[in-house]
């Protein structure tokens, strides 16, 4: 065997020897960053459930900033009690709400100042668009992403709660014995 080709295949052995040793150590280092990730998530899942005990407040407001208002909503429904009807209304509800026959192109934290005939929620009660009075009393129950407002007559008002991120965007309704879909943004 001549010189150059006892060379050449040291080089090949080599080659391949490094190959295989940068192939062991990528595969140490996903393995490594994979145990990391588990174990912070770990962490994170033992934090969040150690909080919705001590402070469940807390609790919502770091869900909400880490999944979403739609998860927010169903962890809310269940520690708040809306899984069944309750007289108090939603606190991300309260107030008055602008309507408007078309959806507005508008951030998460839009307040509108056009309110002159509004929806109030209220605890309890609701006040309608054209009402004199407050309607009392009113049931407020969340399933999903809707609420449904049971009114004093017996009749039940879906309102769709639509979100896009952290924040509840708009609602989307009917008003009792009309046909026309309405989009509601919170008002001053």
């Amino acid at each position: 065997m001549t010189k150059a080709r006892r060379s050449y295949r040291a080089v090949s052995r080599r080659r391949i020897r490094n190959v295989a040793m940068g192939i062991v150590a990528t595969l140490l280092v996903i393995g490594a960053y994979a145990w990391f990730l588990d174990a912070q998530e770990s962490r994170v899942r033992s934090y969040l459930a150690q909080l919705r005990q001590s402070d469940p407040n807390a609790y919502l407001t770091r869900i909400k900033q880490i999944a979403g208002f739609q998860r927010y909503l169903a962890e809310f429904r269940i520690i708040e009690g809306f899984d069944r009807p309750r007289s108090s209304a939603p606190s991300f509800l309260l107030g008055r709400w602008a309507l408007f026959p078309e959806p507005k192109r508008v951030s998460d934290k839009f307040v509108t100042n056009e309110c002159d005939y509004p929806l109030l929620f209220e605890n309890g009660r609701i006040t309608l668009p054209g009402d004199n009075a407050p309607r009392e009393p009113v049931t407020y129950q969340i399933t999903g992403q809707t609420l449904a407002v049971m009114l004093p007559d017996g009749k039940e008002m879906p309102i769709a709660l639509v979100s896009y991120g952290v924040n509840l965007h708009h609602l989307e309704l009917v008003l009792p014995g009309k046909t026309q879909k309405l989009y509601g943004y919170a008002c001053k």
